[in-house]
């Protein structure tokens, strides 16, 4: 632990300290130094209040925020497999398998989202290339100069 918190300093340029204390130790772990954690506990608690508490954070905010961040990630997961489950059955369809029969409201109204993103990415690559075959074009016809 002590390795990986002096890494930390070092490859993040932070002031860092710990006190640990242990059943197996007669006193405490301290890292880096007595005086070095003495002078940044001092330079601490000289900061305002305000600097002092902006990064804290509660358990119970902690936790709000986890869940937030994973709910977000959860949502674009399930939007990542719902896409996959549409080109699978777009694929399908495409072979000749006779699947667009049985699919529910759900599966119609999605596999028409999937559709038009994709339309619209192609008509958006198409107007790249044209955009940039006409760049090159124009740049090859282009008279020299003097």
């Amino acid at each position: 632990m002590l390795k990986n918190l002096n890494e930390l300093t070092i490859l993040c340029g932070v002031d860092a300290a710990i006190i640990m204390y242990s059943s197996f130790e007669s006193g405490p772990v301290i890292w880096p130094s007595v005086g070095e954690v003495q002078q940044r506990i001092t330079r601490f608690m000289n900061l305002p209040h305000v600097e002092q508490t902006r990064r804290m954070m509660s358990p119970e905010s902690f936790v709000e925020e986890m869940i937030q961040k994973l709910s977000t990630r959860l949502l674009k997961m399930k939007k990542d497999n719902r896409e996959r489950e549409m080109d699978a059955l777009m694929h399908k369809i495409i072979t000749g398998e006779p699947t667009i029969n049985s699919l529910s409201f759900i599966d119609q109204n999605d596999l028409d989202w999937v559709l038009t993103t994709d339309l619209a990415k192609i008509d958006n690559m198409a107007e790249e290339i044209m955009r940039l075959s006409s760049t090159i074009a124009s740049s090859n016809f282009a008279p020299a100069q003097l």
